[in-house]
């Protein structure tokens, strides 16, 4: 995947975290939109796994894609009500 901070111009709410989280073994089974910057749209999926020593999300989406992430470096959507790069506790 194209890795580039271009989304900041046309994706409203999404921004670059002042302060990286942590977000680990908490989103497991979480659902979530993963914007693709080269597609220029959200796509839905699920957190399935997360490797801590790769920092990695193993995200299933709902098209049958599956993707190991770095959520720091993405913009992404909790959806349940989360903006982007936050989690409620």
């Amino acid at each position: 995947m194209f890795v580039s901070n271009d989304w900041l111009n046309f994706v409203p709410g999404c921004k670059k975290p002042r302060i990286v989280k942590e977000y680990g073994e908490k989103l497991i089974g979480s659902r979530i939109k993963v914007w693709w910057p080269i597609d220029r749209q959200f796509y839905e999926g699920a957190i399935d796994s997360f490797d801590p020593l790769r920092k990695k999300h193993k995200v299933l989406y709902v098209d049958g894609d599956e993707e190991n992430l770095n959520l720091k470096k993405e913009c992404w959507i909790l959806l349940g009500g989360s903006s982007c790069h936050q989690v409620s506790h």
